[in-house]
C-alpha cells in the first residue's frame, strides 16, 4: 500500500492525507490465484539526492494465515506458482525551500503459469475525508475536475491514461497528491463518487502465458499543508506537468551543455556520460521542485561528485548500475556530475577525497589477481583540476593500491 501523508516521508497516522492504494488484480474467468504477499526487499542505494529500493514477491504465507503487522511475518511460507512481482521504488530528496515529496515507482509482473485473462487492474485511488477536489487530465486531451461531494456517483467515464496524463487530488487541510504514468497503454476508469479513479491494463498489453511479462512506471507528488491556508486548486499539479515536459511539450528548464548527451528530458534529465565520463552544464529556468540528474555510463567503482562551481561546493554522489544520481536546484549555475578522476580500465577502483582547498588524495586499487598498467586521467571539465598535470600511465600490482596527491 502506498500511502502520501501530508507531509512527505512522514511514516505516522494522518488519516486525512490523499491515499493512493496499490493494487493488482488479474481479471480472470473464475477466481485468480492468489498473488505473491510476501516481500524480500532490499536497499539499493541510499544518498542525499536520491533512496532507491527492490522489492521482489515470490511467495506466499503458508495455512491461509492472516499477516496483520510486522510481528507476524515469521509464518513459514511457500513459492507462489502463478506469478513473480517486483517493485523499484525511487524517492528524490526534498528542497527545504520547496517540500514536494516526489518517487518513481516500477512494476514489473511476471507470469510462471499460462494465465488467460481479461486485463489487470494496476491502482486504486481512493478519496479520503479531507480532499474535497479532484483533477483528471486524459492523455487524449479530455479533462474533469471539481468537488467530490459534489460529484455524480453514477456517472462513470473511460479514458487514456498514458504519457500525457495525471490524476490529483487537493484542498485537503493536510496536503495533496497527483500521479503522473511514465508508461505506455494504461486505461484510466473514472467513477464521480467515493472511488475516484481505478488504472487498468487491457488484455492486449497484459501477460497471458507463462513467461510473458509487463512493466510499468509511475511518477507521484505529494505536496505539504500550506496552514492556514491549503492548495485549494490544481494549479501546482499543472505547473509542475508543464515545467517537467509531462505534457509532451517544452520543459521549463534549459539545459546549455558543455560534456554529456542528453537522452531524456522531462521531470528525471538523463544524461549518457560514457564519453567525457561527466555531465557538465548550466541548468537555468524556475521550477516550482528540484529536478533529478541521471548520468548513465558511469562506473560504480569510481567516486563521483557534484561540484557547484559558484560556491566551489563539492559532494559525494551515489551510483547504481552504473548511473550516477543528483537531485538540484535549478538556479542558472554551471555544474559538474560525474567522475573527477577516471580509468581507461574498467577493473579498477578509484577514491578520491578532498583534503583541503586546494588538495586532492586519489587511491587506485587493483582487486585482480593480476597487475594492470593503464592510463588514469584527470577529467577535463572538472574544474579544480583545470591547468592540474595529468597522472598518466601507472602500473598497480595485484591486490595493491596507488596513492597520488594533486595540488
Amino acid at each position: 500500500q502506498e500511502i502520501f501523508r501530508s507531509v512527505a516521508g512522514f511514516d505516522g497516522g494522518v488519516a486525512r492525507g490523499p491515499k493512493f492504494y496499490a493494487m493488482l488484480k488479474f481479471d480472470t474467468v473464475g477466481k485468480c490465484p492468489p498473488l505473491p504477499d510476501v516481500a524480500e526487499s532490499r536497499r539499493r542505494l541510499h544518498s542525499m539526492d536520491v533512496a532507491i529500493g527492490d522489492a521482489k514477491f515470490q511467495h506466499n504465507f503458508s495455512d491461509n494465515i492472516r499477516v496483520a503487522n510486522v510481528w507476524h511475518t515469521t509464518w513459514k511460507t511457500s513459492e507462489n506458482d502463478y506469478f513473480d512481482v517486483y517493485f523499484r521504488r525511487q524517492y528524490f530528496q526534498l528542497d527545504p525551500n520547496q517540500p514536494i515529496g516526489a518517487f518513481i515507482k516500477t512494476h514489473r509482473i511476471v507470469l510462471k503459469k499460462d494465465l488467460p485473462n481479461k486485463g489487470i487492474t494496476l491502482q486504486n485511488f481512493t478519496r479520503p475525508n479531507g480532499a474535497k477536489q479532484f483533477a483528471v487530465y486524459g492523455s487524449d486531451g479530455r479533462f474533469w475536475c471539481g468537488a467530490v461531494a459534489e460529484a455524480e456517483i453514477k456517472k462513470q467515464v473511460d479514458f487514456s491514461f498514458e504519457p500525457g496524463a495525471y490524476f490529483s487530488m487537493f484542498d485537503s487541510a493536510t496536503g495533496g497528491a497527483a500521479v503522473y504514468p511514465l508508461s505506455t497503454g494504461l486505461q484510466g476508469h473514472l467513477l464521480l463518487g467515493r472511488t475516484i479513479c481505478t488504472l487498468k491494463l487491457p488484455a492486449a498489453k497484459s501477460p497471458q502465458k507463462a513467461g510473458d511479462s509487463v512493466e510499468f512506471r509511475m511518477l507521484y507528488i505529494g505536496t505539504p499543508a500550506r496552514e492556514p491556508h491549503p492548495i485549494t486548486n490544481n494549479w501546482f499539479f499543472e505547473t509542475f506537468y508543464r515545467q517537467f515536459g509531462l505534457d509532451g511539450g517544452k520543459c521549463g528548464y534549459k539545459v546549455d551543455l558543455d560534456a554529456g548527451k542528453i537522452t531524456g528530458q522531462r521531470y528525471v534529465l538523463s544524461v549518457d556520460g560514457a564519453g567525457e565520463k561527466c555531465f557538465s552544464g548550466m541548468l537555468s529556468g524556475k521550477l516550482v521542485a528540484r529536478l533529478p540528474l541521471a548520468v548513465t555510463g558511469m562506473n560504480d567503482k569510481w567516486s563521483a561528485v557534484l561540484y557547484d562551481g559558484a560556491d566551489d561546493k563539492i559532494r559525494p554522489l551515489g551510483i547504481l548500475e552504473n548511473t550516477v544520481w543528483a537531485t538540484v536546484v535549478v538556479s542558472g549555475r554551471k555544474l559538474f556530475v560525474g567522475h573527477p578522476v577516471y580509468a581507461l580500465s574498467d577493473n579498477l577502483f578509484i577514491q578520491v577525497t578532498r583534503a583541503g582547498d586546494k588538495v586532492w588524495n586519489v587511491e587506485i586499487h587493483n582487486p585482480t589477481d593480476r597487475d594492470i598498467k593503464t592510463g588514469i586521467h584527470l577529467n577535463r571539465f572538472f574544474p579544480p583540476f583545470k591547468n592540474r598535470k595529468d597522472i598518466g600511465i601507472i602500473n598497480i600490482k595485484a591486490g595493491n593500491s596507488v596513492y597520488k596527491n594533486i595540488k
